[in-house]
C-alpha cells in the first residue's frame, strides 16, 4: 500500500488525518477568548483545528515518538492551513516536548468516537493522556 494509498484509507474508514502539529499560546495573554467563546487556558489539553468540529476530542499520535495525547477542540485554526493542527502547551508538553522550539511535528489525528467517554473534565483528560504517554507504541507503527 502506497503512501496516497494510505493517507485515503485514514480519512476514508477512520476519519483520520496525517499532517504538521505545531503550538500556541506560548507567551499570550491569559484572557484571549477562543472561537467558542473559552477562555483560552496553556493547561487545558485543547487544540484549534479546521480540519475538526469546535467541540470534538481527537487523538493526535506523534510519529516521531509514538507519544499520545487526547485534546478537546476549542478554537479555530492554525493560521498557516498547511498545519493540521495547533496544540496547546499542556498537550504538547504530553507529547514529550519541553517547550516551543521544537516548533512543528508530524501527527496523525484521529476522532474520538462520543461514546468512548462521557465528555471529560480537563482532569480525567490529563490522566488518560498520561496513561497514553506511558504506553508509548512504536512509532513505525502508524507510517
Amino acid at each position: 500500500m502506497g503512501e496516497r494509498d494510505l493517507n485515503v484509507l485514514l480519512q476514508k474508514e477512520y476519519n483520520s488525518r496525517r499532517g504538521i502539529a505545531t503550538t500556541y499560546g506560548w507567551g499570550e495573554k491569559l484572557n484571549k477568548q477562543t472561537k467558542n467563546q473559552e477562555t483560552f487556558n496553556p493547561q487545558d489539553f485543547t487544540a484549534a483545528s479546521y480540519q475538526f468540529p469546535l467541540g470534538s476530542y481527537v487523538r493526535v499520535i506523534d510519529e516521531d515518538s509514538g507519544n499520545s495525547v487526547i485534546v478537546r477542540i476549542n478554537d479555530e485554526g492554525p493560521a498557516d492551513r498547511s498545519r493540521l493542527i495547533d496544540l496547546s502547551q499542556a498537550a504538547w508538553k504530553a507529547l514529550g516536548y519541553k517547550d516551543a522550539s521544537k516548533g512543528r511535528t508530524n501527527v496523525f489525528v484521529t476522532p474520538m468516537r462520543k461514546d468512548y467517554f462521557d465528555a471529560p473534565d480537563s482532569s480525567s483528560l490529563s490522566r488518560l493522556s498520561n496513561i497514553l504517554l506511558n504506553r508509548k507504541n512504536s512509532a513505525s507503527r502508524y507510517k
